[in-house]
């Protein structure tokens, strides 16, 4: 007789969803609205105190979670919504799982997608347990949404559920895929770091490391190396938010210092030549940019030297041209050196004479 009892209480519990042991539960969401929402439900007839309840929205607790206050309170048979933010999205449509724990151990937990007790869940519906609080979970195209909006917004002075954002600044890289050392880490243009797997907790009150307001709110996170343009990202982060960063940084181009010299044509009257236009000043970054550098002189000197051969190879038909004389010119110049030429043989001549005369004299007085 006891065994007919047993075994009728037992079919009765399967064939009549009651409620579950746990008082809080979670009773409905939407993953696929927006905003996105989840609803909790209070099964018990008495007032709950959500203090140290956190409602997470990934399989990986430690990631995007939402933490009560300390004087939260959910009153019996009564509903509390918890409205997420549009960006970044917290729920996966394709599928994804909530839990709701309490003090760190599990009171509730739901999986929907392929695969799950749940399919996934379209624009328009939303996955509840039916009734309110029961076993049985449906997929709904008449989305319920009761109860007041929890705020998340503790007071400054409530230690005891801090509610933080995550910003997780994975291995920087360069363009081709390699691993970069050495990168110097900023927030809001304040270095507070070198990476090394850098996580930053963001919250009311918070600093990172000790001396950098990291207060919710947008924040520029920048990533600086020699040799590299500056990686810069604006960020909002809120309650709860758990976000990743995949710097990439990108040599700065050696060809932004290095301006080749161009050759201009520059008409001149006298003829065709050539204009050298350089930078005012270029320091070689490198081995390779010198040996460059020289090339160009060598080029230019070359380009000079051409320009120098062509004023010649000119100037010859320039002259010519100059130097076409008339005839009568001609003769009046030989005349001239002919007269010229007489006049120094005649003064020349009259010279040896007297000095032949002088000499004649001074042998007569010896003889005397």
């Amino acid at each position: 007789m006891d065994k007919i009892i047993f075994l009728t209480l037992i079919l009765f519990l399967f064939a009549f969803p009651s409620s579950i042991s746990a008082q809080v539960v979670i009773n409905e969401f939407s993953p696929a609205s927006t905003p996105e929402w989840v609803e909790l439900y209070n099964n018990s007839t008495e007032t709950v105190s959500l203090s140290g309840y956190t409602i997470h929205f990934h399989i990986d607790l430690e990631k995007q979670k939402y933490t009560f206050c300390s004087d939260d309170q959910l009153s019996g048979n009564s509903f509390k919504l918890v409205m997420l933010p549009s960006i970044p999205s917290m729920l996966n449509n394709n599928g994804d799982t909530i839990t709701l724990t309490n003090n760190g151990s599990t009171e509730d937990t739901i999986s929907y997608g392929s695969g799950e007790l749940l399919s996934n869940i379209v624009s328009g519906q939303s996955g509840k347990r039916e009734p309110n609080g029961s076993l049985n979970w449906v997929v709904s195209d008449n989305p319920s949404q009761n109860g007041d909006v929890a705020t998340f917004e503790c007071a400054s002075n409530d230690t005891t559920t801090a509610v933080t954002a995550t910003y997780k600044i994975n291995q920087p890289k360069d363009e081709n895929g390699g691993s970069l050392s050495s990168v110097e880490i900023y927030v809001d243009d304040i270095y507070v770091h070198h990476h090394d797997d850098q996580i930053l907790e963001f919250c009311n009150g918070c600093s990172c490391n000790g001396y950098v307001s990291c207060g919710f709110g947008t924040h520029t996170i920048k990533m600086k190396k020699n040799g590299y343009e500056d990686w810069t990202e604006a960020i909002a982060l809120n309650s709860g938010d758990y976000k990743e960063a995949n710097p990439i940084l990108s040599l700065i181009p050696v060809s932004a210092t290095n301006t080749e010299p161009t050759l201009t044509s520059t008409p001149t009257p006298s003829g065709s030549s050539f204009k050298v236009s350089l930078p005012l000043s270029r320091t070689p970054t490198s081995k390779k940019d010198e040996v460059e550098s020289n090339e160009h002189d060598l080029e230019v000197l070359g380009v000079q030297q051409v320009a120098d051969e062509n004023e010649t190879d000119d100037a010859p038909e320039t002259e010519e041209k100059k130097q076409k004389l008339s005839p009568s010119v001609i003769l009046f110049i030989l005349a001239g050196a002919i007269f010229i030429g007489l006049a120094v043989f005649l003064f020349m001549k009259q010279r040896k004479q007297e000095q032949k005369g002088h000499g004649g004299k001074k042998e007569h007085t010896k003889a005397d």
